[in-house]
């Protein structure tokens, strides 16, 4: 069982102080029923020789023996409660060695030497503080924490040790060590080992609890690939979400799918996607922005959130709330190293000059007096377990125009101001856009933002450290509008190459892309990255010059980005991972908000059963291991039409809801399989009646319940 809370630093020690009660629903119980059914004897021990009353159990006089856990978790918090007789000497072993030291007091107080005394790491690392054990024959509290490299014993309610694996110091200790000589000590999860040594001791309360987002086993020893600390099991991620594109905009596309040539060529993208596998019926969650943004971040519908159609402003509050898991606590707290760069759109929290608070409106327009915008207080990528961020808070499009490094505003010239920016003071009129005017930094220029995201997206990349793994969320602006393309990117001329400025900046979004590419390649790591790469909804209504050129955004299907029609929602949705995933495509549907189930299973971290309820495993389907279980049923929404997508096999339901949700009216009906285009609306034919009436009965039943919609992953 698992605690539906985020672990991390500032939470941990929370979880940790619950933990220690033995009635703590959240944890399991090792002993549970008074019997040892979670447990077989180790050494050749005859189950006999265990004994368990009352909750307690007790290996009397013998010989050296132990008993083996039969669960074998790697990231966990385990408490107990032990008591020993006169001269005894035990331990819990666990991560194939590492061993919590058991002693009786008098021992504790002479102890051969400090390594092993009461709660020291056997051998290894001694107790910090000063005998915290209890006299003999009384019960002493023990605790054992361990999540990633990260290693704590308490005795007693102390901390009496604490240590990273792999640091300079743990390896100085082990060289030191009669371990030195074992490759794989401390480094795979192996159960716990009661140990006895022939004088009586006790155990009882033994309660795991896993961590939840860290409960698979880490290989730390395992060889690391040229620049990164990566194995071919656990890969640094980088996930690419583009704004506004859509099937049309890759001519990788429309060439394979619609054997045409394209208007525009994306010559990087295509040969990402030639090694990848791509999803012809892959989606984006919604056909909008923020709401997209929100599921993907959180593998949950949109309509779980406390604004179930979005849209979160700059100073809005975040949808997302503290101990709910994210694509970047799952990667996080699997030891990755994890990064956000580019647009957020999810809300978050600024001073509110007046009154010291948190300064919540909707409102724009001269606002510059009434927030502190030099400073994000809280409520982005942060909050959702990102070590960097360098974020955009609406993208390109304002009405608030800064950037932030870290959550500090970052100046984007080194004589920056915060200003009101309006079509009056801004340098470039075009980049105040109809979201309206706000506070800007006095030097922003949409022209440049593409370049200077993509370098810190390639920066992120190559600073990254070389003892872990790292995750990218890399969310570009392009090619929302404005369309302000630059005049070069990377010594190429962009501004003018193609018939229109939305197509010249598909053509920064490549160069974008090839930028993070080249980054990986430098750093030796592009062929163990996982890269993934999407669109927040589908492509723009086409301008004239867009249109006049034949340029199809939609890539063959009906509508555009906010509509409910494929072309609102069906995107380009790609994977690559060198000599992992065969390239080639499959039409298996899937979303883009599939991704935290994805990397959970890649990661081998369990997902709380009340979370990511939406979110299906791709992994099986992307290597070819496992069993790939499908959606029964996908469930999307549309944009500010409040309308509703429920799909089942080949048959689309569009259904029109309002704002408060309690207006649920079919509004069309398509046969995908026959009418991929959708131009011919089945609703009002009288054969199709019972299907509609029975499908707009399930989406019901799905909402009412809460149920989820993609299936659990196997334990």
């Amino acid at each position: 069982m698992f605690l539906p809370l985020k672990i991390s630093r500032i939470t941990l020690s929370l979880i940790l102080a619950i933990a220690i009660h033995a009635d703590e629903p959240a944890a399991t119980d090792l002993f549970g029923n008074d019997n040892l059914s979670q447990w077989w004897p180790g050494n050749n021990e005859q189950p006999g020789k265990w004994t368990i009353k009352d909750g307690v159990i007790l290996r009397g006089d013998a010989k050296t023996g132990g008993l083996n856990s039969k669960v074998k978790p790697f990231n966990f918090d385990l408490t107990f409660e032990w008591k020993i007789a006169e001269g005894g000497n035990s331990g819990i072993k666990y991560r194939n060695g590492l061993e919590y030291q058991l002693l009786d007091d008098e021992r504790h107080i002479r102890g051969k030497t400090p390594n092993s005394s009461a709660a020291a790491l056997y051998d290894l690392v001694a107790p910090i503080a000063d005998k915290p054990s209890k006299p003999t024959g009384q019960w002493n509290t023990g605790r054992i924490i361990a999540n990633g490299n990260h290693l704590e014993h308490w005795l007693n309610g102390v901390k009496v040790l604490e240590i990273e694996q792999q640091s300079a110091d743990w390896k100085k200790r082990l060289q030191a060590s009669k371990y030195k000589d074992k490759p794989d000590f401390g480094t795979k999860a192996s159960g716990f080992h009661l140990q006895d040594h022939g004088a009586n001791v006790h155990f009882r309360k033994v309660h795991l609890l896993s961590l939840p987002y860290s409960a698979a086993p880490v290989d730390l020893r395992a060889e690391k690939s040229k620049g990164g600390g990566v194995t071919r099991s656990r890969p640094n991620i980088v996930l690419i979400m583009a704004d506004d594109i859509g099937l049309g905009d890759i001519s990788h596309h429309v060439r394979t799918q619609l054997k045409k040539d394209p208007i525009v060529e994306t010559p990087n993208l295509d040969a990402l996607a030639r090694q990848s596998l791509w999803f012809t019926d892959g989606h984006s969650a919604t056909a909008l922005c923020s709401p997209t943004r929100y599921c993907v971040m959180s593998g949950n519908n949109n309509y779980r959130s406390y604004a179930p159609w979005g849209v979160w402003g700059t100073f809005r509050e975040s949808p997302f709330k503290k101990g709910e898991v994210t694509i970047g606590t799952v990667t996080r707290d699997a030891g990755y190293h994890t990064g956000f760069v580019g647009k957020w759109h999810l809300g978050g929290d600024f001073r509110d000059i007046k009154t010291g608070g948190i300064f919540r409106s909707t409102k724009r327009g001269d606002i510059v007096d009434q927030v502190d915008v030099t400073k994000m207080l809280g409520g982005g990528p942060k909050d959702c377990g990102f070590d960097y961020d360098f974020t955009l808070p609406c993208g390109v499009q304002g009405p608030v125009y800064t950037a932030y490094e870290n959550q500090e505003w970052y100046p984007l010239r080194k004589d920056s101001k915060i200003i009101f920016f309006n079509k009056d003071t801004a340098a470039h009129p075009k980049d105040v856009t109809s979201k309206g005017p706000g506070p800007g930094d006095s030097h922003w220029d949409a022209r440049e933002l593409g370049k200077i995201v993509s370098q810190k997206g390639s920066d992120f990349i190559k600073a990254a450290p070389a003892d872990k793994p790292f995750f990218l969320y890399y969310c570009t602006h392009a090619v929302h509008v404005p369309h302000c393309p630059p005049d070069e990117f990377d010594g190429q001329k962009i501004k003018g190459t193609t018939p229109s400025q939305h197509l010249d900046m598909i053509v920064e979004l490549d160069l974008q892309v090839k930028r993070l590419i080249d980054a990986l390649k430098a750093k030796g790591v592009y062929e163990n990255t996982l890269i993934i790469f999407t669109s927040d909804n589908g492509g723009l209504m086409v301008d004239k010059a867009t249109a006049a050129a034949g340029h199809d955004v939609a890539g063959g299907f009906n509508g555009s980005k906010n509509s409910p029609l494929e072309g609102g929602h069906r995107v380009p949705l790609f994977a690559f991972w060198k000599n992992k995933i065969t390239p080639g495509t499959t039409d298996e549907p899937a979303i883009n908000q599939d991704m935290l189930a994805t990397f959970a299973a890649l990661l081998g971290i369990e997902i709380p059963a009340d979370q990511a309820q939406d979110s299906l495993n791709l992994l099986p389907l992307l290597t070819g291991e496992g069993t790939f279980k499908q959606r029964p049923w996908m469930v999307q929404q549309a944009g500010s039409k409040k309308e509703i997508i429920y799909r089942k096999a080949p048959w689309k339901l569009i259904i029109q809801s309002n704002h408060k949700r309690d207006s649920f009216v079919p509004k069309a009906l398509f046969n995908l399989e026959k009418d991929s285009a959708e131009k011919g609306n089945l609703l009002k034919n009288p054969a199709q009646k019972a299907r509609v009436d029975a499908m707009l009965k399930e989406y019901l039943g799905i909402l009412n319940s809460k149920e989820r919609t993609a299936p659990r992953p196997s334990k």
